[in-house]
């Protein structure tokens, strides 16, 4: 019986561990983001090739995030998602946020890593990196969000 019991708190493990690392949902965000970027690092020089698309009542904006990088060098990829929150126009997404929170869980196949920033305006977003190989980084000086023409 007791390995039985063992047995099952490891298989449940890692669910709880992602679950704790999720801060509390709100139900209702007011939009979703999500970032694709390639960067490519050399030594000191580096670029990046991506962005990221707001939605927002029904519309989609494209946007630049600078702040963000990958640790290591080379050719990384980034793929984040989120819920954005408090946005009421969609002027007040643009600018620069500052990192409100980060939280880390490790399950056996993938790391998901929580980030919140939120701006000068109030709008909060809260970032999901679920990729196994390359680590999301933010600026300890947080991110800056400008909308592409």
């Amino acid at each position: 019986m007791p390995r039985r019991v063992f047995r099952r708190s490891m298989l449940l493990a890692p669910s709880l561990l992602l679950a704790a690392a999720s801060p509390r949902q709100d139900p209702n965000p007011d939009a979703t983001v999500e970032i694709e970027e390639v960067r490519i690092g050399l030594f000191v020089v580096s670029g990046s090739i991506g962005g990221g698309r707001l939605r927002f009542r029904g519309e989609v904006y494209r946007f630049s995030i600078d702040g963000i990088g990958v640790a290591g060098f080379g050719v990384s990829g980034i793929q984040a998602q989120g819920e954005v929150f408090n946005l009421r126009r969609v002027e007040d997404f643009a600018g620069h946020f500052d990192v409100d929170a980060a939280e880390t869980a490790r399950g056996p196949e993938r790391t998901v890593r929580v980030r919140s920033l939120r701006n000068a305006k109030g709008v909060l977003m809260r970032l999901r990196d679920t990729r196994s190989g390359a680590i999301l980084e933010l600026a300890p000086s947080g991110v800056t969000v400008a909308f592409r023409s």
